[in-house]
């Protein structure tokens, strides 16, 4: 004879369906946003399927970079595409060399895909803070904060050391290219020029 589940004490009345993980996954939205929904500096913005696009944070030589929404994680990432005529080897090189070096002060990679047409895209960790050249800009003399800025030079230390042991070198390093976070994250950005050493 099977036991009664209703007169279950552990089970009540509230308590939710379990969730099918594997369901939720595959159930991320094909069209994340539509036309009417896009804020004027996103018309013309790819449509990524899983990432809601928020807004335009930075354009560059080589690509442009949104404020996104993993659907499916529920958190906000920064995803890159490459702009028309830019070199996409170099783009994925860019991705795939970053993604191998996990570092606390070198922003993770969470994805490489391409768009309907072959143009490549990757969702990265989103990073809200100032440049490291704003921060010295705004100084009021060299010597203001010193201590701070020996810190943020130390972690930069920290992650350019990882890539070296790793046999990648960055290419471009210079303050526009590090992001200082609201909590004092250092992240060295824009490996789009770093170079493996294979020998």
């Amino acid at each position: 004879m099977m036991p009664d589940r209703s007169q279950d004490p552990l089970r009540t009345v509230d308590q939710p369906p379990p969730v099918d993980l594997v369901s939720t996954v595959n159930e991320a939205p094909t069209s994340p946003h539509s036309p009417e929904s896009l804020p004027e500096s996103l018309l013309g913005a790819p449509t990524i399927v899983g990432y809601r696009l928020t807004e335009e944070i930075a354009r560059g030589g080589m690509g442009c970079v949104y404020g996104g929404y993993d659907l499916t994680l529920d958190r906000e990432v920064a995803i890159k595409t490459l702009l028309p005529g830019a070199n996409a080897e170099r783009f994925v090189t860019e991705a795939k060399i970053t993604a191998r070096l996990p570092h606390p002060n070198i922003p993770p990679v969470h994805a490489l895909g391409a768009l309907p047409d072959g143009t490549p895209w990757l969702a990265m960790k989103r990073i809200h803070g100032q440049t490291l050249a704003a921060l010295l800009k705004a100084r009021s003399s060299p010597s203001a904060e010193l201590s701070r800025f020996v810190q943020i030079f130390e972690q930069i230390a920290q992650a350019v050391g990882f890539a070296h042991q790793r046999a990648v070198i960055h290419r471009d390093l210079k303050p526009l290219n590090v992001m200082v976070g609201e909590f004092g994250e250092v992240q060295v950005m824009d490996w789009g020029l770093a170079k493996y050493l294979e020998s």
